[in-house]
């Protein structure tokens, strides 16, 4: 990918960003999620603390405030250090999607596009532009996944599953729902391995699960360490689960969105109420508020009682996060020519996804999986599951965006060849270096 086209695109992305943040620089500083608050608190405490509270906490991810303490550290103010690193990751999102898209798609054109298609899409644009882990989280995971796409080839090498499970740790740092991707590409890979009749990958040993094992062991072991350190428990993602379950299941939620008239997402007043009303509920249960461990088994306790007591509120709720997940148009943008664009854009999307989709099931049927494609497939179904029990909005699918788009790309690309429309390119360079 590293020709003068894929470089356009590439100074593309970045004007786009540095054109909006000029244009609205306050959304650099918009810290909604805190992590900011973090990276300063840090860099205050010399240790990942809370920033409100000065203490070691695991509520948050640690990975990407790490990397904003860093400008912040070399004196930098941090508008600034939002920029540079949000810059610096949509960098590192283009490179590793045209780098997928070369082991997907075997063509130089639609690689091409799919580097297009991230430096434009809406939610990827939007994103970049806020202390957020969405862009960081969408660039670790496409390098992952791009590297992990060929660790189920028979003539893949140990040390492309080794790396494989280390940047899926590396990315599950950012956003813990990766875990769970991991864990899937991880069983694909020993199914691959054991598979009766099948070329063996990377020779007639269980070693490469276990490589890959490894690597994701290794990746998490300095925040496992840290946390068994802090907290005498293990904790390999955050203690921030069981709120974000209890979010989106608790009875005030499905009395007033689900039952009621309230508009998704919960926001204003209603929420308040509930966090006010769950911590008062927390203390008088004798529980520590600021016990993140306890605070976190109590909500989940909450979170399944609800559950059990409403399973009929707690399906819609779950159809709900699914419409929201894979909505066309983010909230807040009703009636505008902007909603109608990314409306129109998401369709497009969708519909080469649905393509895809299509293909993959005739594939499965006629000649089995195709691993890398399943690999990438598997990684998009982890968040989605994930994200039909927790909090969610359309946000959430923003750091599967890349891979939806190869994905999406892809089902356009293959459907135009069976109809003639146009005629296999040459290979992507990103697919002969990759």
């Amino acid at each position: 990918m590293a020709d003068r086209s894929f470089l356009l695109l590439l100074w593309l992305a970045l004007a786009l960003r540095l054109l909006l943040a000029a244009h609205n620089p306050t959304l650099l500083l918009e810290d909604a999620d805190g992590y900011t608050a973090h990276a300063t608190a840090t860099l205050q405490h010399h240790g990942f603390v809370g920033p409100f509270t000065g203490q070691p906490t695991a509520f948050r991810p640690p990975l990407y405030p790490l990397l904003l303490a860093a400008p912040l550290a070399c004196g930098l103010p941090p508008i600034v250090a939002v920029l540079l690193i949000n810059l610096l990751t949509t960098v590192v999102c283009c490179i590793a999607t045209g780098w997928l898209a070369g082991v997907l798609l075997l063509a130089r054109r639609p690689a091409l596009l799919c580097v297009a298609a991230v430096a434009l899409d809406p939610l990827l644009l939007r994103y970049s532009l806020q202390p957020m882990t969405e862009v960081p989280c969408a660039a670790l995971l496409t390098l992952a996944c791009a590297v992990s796409a060929r660790v189920c080839q028979p003539t893949a090498r140990p040390l492309t599953i080794f790396s494989s499970g280390l940047l899926l740790a590396v990315a599950a740092l950012i956003r813990p729902t990766v875990l769970l991707a991991a864990a899937a590409i991880w069983l694909q890979l020993v199914i691959c391995t054991l598979r009766p009749g099948k070329p063996a990958v990377a020779g007639q040993t269980p070693a490469p699960p276990l490589l890959l094992a490894l690597g994701i062991a290794l990746g998490l072991a300095p925040w496992l360490t840290r946390n068994a350190i802090q907290f005498r428990a293990f904790i390999p993602a955050t203690t921030h689960g069981g709120y974000t379950l209890a979010l989106g299941n608790n009875p005030d939620f499905y009395r007033d969105v689900i039952r009621g008239t309230d508009q998704f997402p919960w926001e204003g007043a209603a929420l308040d109420r509930w966090q006010r009303k769950t911590l008062t509920d927390a203390t008088a249960a004798g529980i520590n508020l600021a016990d993140e461990l306890a605070l976190d088994r109590f909500h989940y306790g909450l979170a399944t009682q609800t559950i059990r007591l409403y399973p009929r509120d707690f399906l819609c709720a779950c159809w709900l996060r699914c419409c929201r997940f894979w909505a066309i148009r983010p909230a807040g943008t009703d009636g505008t020519a902007t909603a109608v664009l990314i409306s129109s854009w998401y369709v497009v999307l969708w519909t080469g996804l649905i393509l895809k989709l299509l293909q993959s099931l005739r594939h499965l049927r006629s000649a089995g999986p195709d691993a890398p494609t399943f690999t990438v497939w598997l990684c998009c179904l982890a968040f989605a599951l994930t994200h039909l029990f927790y909090w969610t909005d359309t946000r959430m699918r923003t750091p599967i965006l890349p891979l939806l788009i190869v994905l999406s790309v892809s089902g356009g690309w293959q459907t135009l060849q069976w109809l003639g429309t146009v005629r296999s390119s040459q290979p992507a360079t990103g697919s002969q270096n990759s």
